[in-house]
């Protein structure tokens, strides 16, 4: 049995001890038990405890308490049990709102609404229901994945980190500027339909230095087509200019494409200058 392996087995005890003893199944060690240790162990979404601000000291947005939201009424909580706040980035990543034991999946999703209005409060793409061993993940308004057992968390744990996991989100937010999903580039599966005269074409993409943009445009990689290149970089476009790249200038010769050249936007500033 690996770490990961035991880490969710510890889990499972965890639940049928609860099971076991009712009278000690609340939220309060729910949280404890099942819902902290997933959130912030390495074999789970792997976040700094400082990254997870509780309930009570959640601040509520003051634009959000004088909003139509509340219809004139002082609310008695409108505050999720945790939000995750990366200390290096300072903005909501995802709420989390947590319950007691639910018979199912679908007793869980009725606080779906409460979500919501939680995940728009607090401007957060992402937002989870959980009783700790029941899991739905919302993204925006849609269900993105749901988990009725650890047996299933731990089978879908790496979508689940692909979300809003510690390591995924922080690189996603380094590269991208956003916490949201990211999709990869469609011509990835029909690449040869849609750029057949590049398929057998290196590409070097300039500005770049080991998966990152770099801030003052230096660094290159080279690639031996534009597929494998779109697999770092899915916002490449022969034939567009994007938010970080320039399109593809061509090295020719004798009216033979050698190489295709991508620049982002500041090394594009440093060799046009």
């Amino acid at each position: 049995m690996n770490k990961e392996e035991y880490f969710f087995d510890e889990l499972k005890k965890r639940v049928d001890n609860l099971h076991l003893n009712p009278d000690r199944d609340n939220e309060s060690s729910r949280h404890d038990l099942l819902i902290y240790p997933t959130l912030t162990s390495e074999y789970g979404l792997g976040w700094n405890p400082i990254d997870l601000i509780s309930q009570s000291t959640i601040n509520i947005p003051k634009e959000s308490v004088d909003s139509l939201i509340f219809r004139g009424a002082v609310p008695k909580i409108r505050k999720p049990d945790i939000l995750i706040v990366p200390n290096e980035i300072i903005k909501n990543v995802a709420v989390i709102e947590e319950k007691k034991k639910q018979k199912s999946l679908e007793s869980l999703a009725n606080h779906k609404l409460q979500l919501n209005e939680y995940q728009a409060i607090y401007e957060c793409t992402w937002g989870v229901l959980t009783d700790g061993e029941k899991w739905i993940i919302k993204r925006n308004f849609e269900t993105f994945h749901e988990f009725s057992t650890i047996d299933e968390l731990r089978k879908g744990i790496t979508d689940f980190r692909h979300c809003i996991g510690s390591k995924e989100i922080k690189e996603r937010y380094n590269q991208y500027n956003t916490f949201d999903y990211i999709i990869i580039s469609p011509f990835l599966n029909n690449f040869k339909f849609a750029f057949p005269e590049f398929d057998n074409i290196p590409v070097i993409v300039c500005g770049i230095h080991e998966g990152k943009i770099t801030k003052n445009g230096g660094g290159f990689k080279n690639y031996n087509n534009l597929k494998s290149a779109l697999l770092e970089y899915p916002d490449l476009h022969p034939k567009l200019q994007t938010k970080r790249f320039t399109w593809a200038m061509k090295e020719m010769e004798n009216d033979i494409i050698l190489k295709l050249r991508f620049e982002t936007w500041k090394a594009y500033d440093v060799y046009s200058s």
